[in-house]
């Protein structure tokens, strides 16, 4: 069981995924690592579908579900990653965290958009990476329980560089 003063850290580099237990004593555990470059492929052919959101949601979801399940309600949930930290930043004034009310929201947009929604109405970008990387937080959130996520401190100090 993973106690309670602690935080998971979620980073998402060059389309892989790592989670980290970071303990209150200052210690750091390797809950996994996984290329999530099969997905970002995926997500990157051609159109946007709610089958491609769909093909990637149960994915990510069966890669993370086994590091979620011993975590208590309560942890901190820190975010790395520049395609994360411009999610936290489009819905953030501060740009430093995030709701999971705010994370569904963006993500009804994105499949609103992927069943045919001008995207020019919604905030929500269809850029590959950031496509991966709302995809993955929601889920990590939804299934990690997480009411809100914040950048970590190192995150939270770095601008983000621009989309491709």
């Amino acid at each position: 069981m993973i106690e309670r003063d602690s935080a998971i850290a979620l980073q998402l580099h060059s389309n892989v995924l790592t989670l980290t237990h970071h303990t209150a004593a200052g210690s750091v555990h390797q809950l996994m690592t996984a290329p999530l470059t099969g997905i970002y492929a995926l997500l990157g052919q051609g159109n946007l579908t709610g089958a491609k959101v769909e093909t990637a949601i149960s994915e990510i979801e069966d890669l993370i579900m086994p590091a979620l399940r011993n975590l208590e309600v309560s942890i901190d949930l820190k975010l790395a990653g520049h395609a994360l930290q411009r999610i936290v930043q489009l819905l953030d004034n501060d740009g430093k965290s995030v709701s999971i009310a705010a994370i569904e929201c963006l993500f009804n947009q994105l499949v609103d958009v992927a069943n045919g929604a001008p995207v020019r109405l919604y905030q929500v970008s269809t850029a590959p990476d950031d496509i991966l990387a709302l995809t993955l937080l929601r889920a990590v959130m939804l299934h990690g329980r997480f009411s809100s996520a914040s950048l970590s401190t190192s995150a939270a100090h770095t601008s983000s560089p621009p989309r491709q």
